[in-house]
């Protein structure tokens, strides 16, 4: 996609150059999924550029104060700056800017995230309402191209699905495509649950064993170090730090790997690389690396109830086991990553699935 860009005028020759440099580097670019490298071309298109220049800056400021009927504090704004790259998007209609302007909260909270390059996306993101073709399973309601920069969306479906394509442009990155793809998505909707849903705390939709999953290893290897990983790419950081408690047979990797490869047989019905007993290995190895990290104790209780639920994919009925799990021993409300959602439930406490606590969202 084009963008606008500065004119400047010069002699024919040098202008015709200029014009076969600037073709041949866009095409170069065309098929990658680098959105960040295209600031070598659209250099006027800039988070940080915008952060260097005050007035500018204070113009934005005002304006999207008014489109989102806030005020904001000065440590708020440069996180209300990312906005205006929804704002200012020309693919996007008003209806699905008003659904993106919530990433406001999440950036907030979120300081690690690359705002040039999730700039850069919000900037171009386009949202395509798709009609559905024999190829693509039913139960897919939405995925986003990171090549192309665009969602698409199936059956005209909830929000919730657009968060959830959004949440994954934000945070796309370069080492984003090698994360293990159902840490990703497990990731991506614990986000979408904790700032966006007013059921927080229950997944039993869209991907609830690999959300559990993310909360396991938030209590094995602290969510710190899961939040580096998702806005990184770099996976090894789960890794090492499992290593450092891990005596058992089974290399951290490996264990890891199990895991992903039930929830692929699952969720896209693939034959499985690993027998029934090499997935309640690994889940025994984890209960044992645990168990090898005596500060870990504080938080057994939720360590516990998680790595059960993630473990629901290892059943015959994965469905069954956990929504019996659940409706047995509740709901176990605790938040990672929103900011306001852990200063309203600062102790955790299990719920009754059927009296479990709905909040109220702000708008």
């Amino acid at each position: 996609m084009s963008r606008l860009r500065k004119e400047e005028h010069y002699p024919f020759f040098s202008g015709l150059i200029l014009f076969l440099m600037l073709y041949f580097i866009t095409s170069s670019f065309n098929n990658s999924s680098n959105i960040k490298d295209k600031k070598m071309i659209n250099s006027e298109i800039s988070y940080n550029a915008i952060l260097n220049n005050e007035s500018q800056m204070d113009n934005i400021i005002e304006k999207l104060e008014k489109e989102l009927s806030i005020s904001c504090t000065d440590d708020q704004e440069d996180e209300l700056l990312l906005m205006n790259a929804i704002y200012d998007n020309k693919n996007l209609d008003e209806s699905d800017k008003k659904v993106f302007y919530g990433f406001y909260s999440l950036v907030s909270d979120i300081q690690s995230i690359d705002r040039d390059r999730a700039y850069y996306a919000l900037y171009d993101v386009k949202v395509n309402r798709a009609v559905r073709d024999k190829s693509t399973s039913s139960s897919i309601l939405g995925y986003y191209n990171h090549i192309s920069n665009t969602i698409y969306m199936y059956e005209n479906p909830e929000n919730k699905v657009l968060i959830h394509e959004g949440i994954h442009c934000l945070f796309h990155s370069d080492g984003a495509s090698s994360l293990p793809e159902f840490f990703t998505e497990g990731m991506t909707e614990l986000l979408a649950n904790e700032f966006f849903s007013n059921d927080p705390f229950l997944e039993d939709t869209n991907y609830p064993y690999e959300v559990s999953y993310v909360k396991m290893l938030c209590e094995l290897v602290g969510k710190d170090v899961v939040l580096e990983t998702f806005t990184t790419g770099d996976f090894s950081l789960i890794l090492k730090k499992i290593d450092e408690y891990n005596n058992t047979e089974l290399s951290s990797y490996e264990i890891l790997n199990i895991y992903e490869d039930a929830f692929n047989t699952y969720e896209n019905k693939k034959n499985s690389l690993y027998t029934t007993n090499d997935r309640w290995k690994a889940y025994d190895c984890l209960n044992d690396i645990y168990k090898n990290n005596s500060n870990n104790s504080i938080n057994k209780r939720e360590f516990n109830y998680f790595h059960e639920l993630s473990a629901s994919v290892f059943e015959e009925d994965p469905a069954e086991f956990y929504r019996d799990y659940i409706y047995y021993y509740g709901i176990l409300e605790k938040a990672y990553f929103s900011t306001d959602l852990i200063e309203k439930y600062p102790e955790i406490n299990f719920q009754p699935f059927y009296e479990r606590n709905k909040i109220l969202l702000k708008k």
